[in-house]
């Protein structure tokens, strides 16, 4: 029984660790709000009018939005995924996970 509450306690602290993150997150990328309103949208017009949007895509290759694919160059892309990959890996060598953990939990 005491191992079922401290997984439960676990449990409520990655919740509340997640939903913080996730706040972050909104914050910092304007666009994740404007999806979840986009979504909140789409479910309200099936729901009250009964519309059938099936797989509407519409958003994608849009220009100016974040899924405007034609604008970018893919091969500036992938050598920016490289760099920062890089970037990543030595920074895991030099860092503990365990403190990390421990200041931001």
């Amino acid at each position: 029984m005491q191992k079922l509450d401290h997984e439960l306690q676990n449990l409520k602290k990655d919740k509340v660790a997640s939903q913080g993150r996730v706040q972050e997150l909104e914050k910092l990328n304007p666009w994740i709000l404007e999806e979840k309103l986009y979504v909140f949208f789409l479910a309200f017009v099936v729901l009250c009018h009964g519309v059938d949007v099936g797989l509407d895509c519409s958003h994608f290759g849009r220009p100016g939005t974040a899924y405007d694919f034609g604008a970018q160059d893919m091969a500036v892309a992938k050598e920016k995924f490289k760099e920062l990959e890089e970037s990543q890996k030595g920074l895991k060598k030099n860092i503990n996970p365990k403190v990390i953990n421990m200041i931001e939990g």
